[in-house]
C-alpha cells in the first residue's frame, strides 16, 4: 500500500511539472511572438522611410520589451533578457539618429535572440535528456 501512494504522489508531481512547463512554453512563445511582431513592423517603417511612424514604433517596442522582460524575469536567464534588452536600446538609439540601416540589422539580431529563447525552452526530449 506504502509503494502505490509513493507512486501517485510521483506521477502527480510528474504531472504538475508538465502542466507548468507547458503553461510556461506558451506564455513564453506569447511573449516572444509579441516582440517579434513589433520588430517586423518596425522594420517595416523603417522599409517605408516613414519616419514619423518609425520614431513612434520604436517607442512603442521600447515600452512593449519593459513589460515582457518583468514577465520573463521569472523563467528566462538574466542573461540572455539582458542581451534583448540592449539590442532594443540600440535599436531605439540607431532609430532617433536616423542610422536606420544599423537599426534594420539589430532588428534581425534580435529577432534571432528571441527565436533562440523560444527554442531554448520549448518542451522537447532534447531539453529534458
Amino acid at each position: 500500500m506504502e509503494n502505490s501512494k509513493k507512486m501517485f504522489l510521483i506521477f502527480f508531481i510528474l504531472i504538475i511539472v508538465i502542466l507548468l512547463d507547458l503553461f510556461l512554453f506558451f506564455k513564453t512563445n506569447k511573449l516572444m511572438e509579441d516582440i517579434i511582431n513589433d520588430l517586423g513592423k518596425l522594420e517595416n517603417r523603417i522599409l517605408e522611410k516613414n519616419e514619423k511612424e518609425i520614431n513612434k514604433m520604436a517607442k512603442e517596442l521600447k515600452n512593449n520589451w519593459e513589460k515582457t522582460e518583468n514577465k520573463l524575469s521569472f523563467f528566462v536567464e538574466h542573461e540572455v533578457a539582458e542581451k534583448v534588452s540592449l539590442k532594443i536600446t540600440t535599436i531605439v538609439e540607431n532609430v532617433k539618429n536616423e542610422e536606420n540601416q544599423n537599426a534594420l540589422e539589430d532588428i534581425a539580431e534580435t529577432k534571432l535572440l528571441l527565436k533562440h529563447i523560444e527554442r531554448k525552452y520549448n518542451l522537447t526530449f532534447k531539453n529534458v535528456f
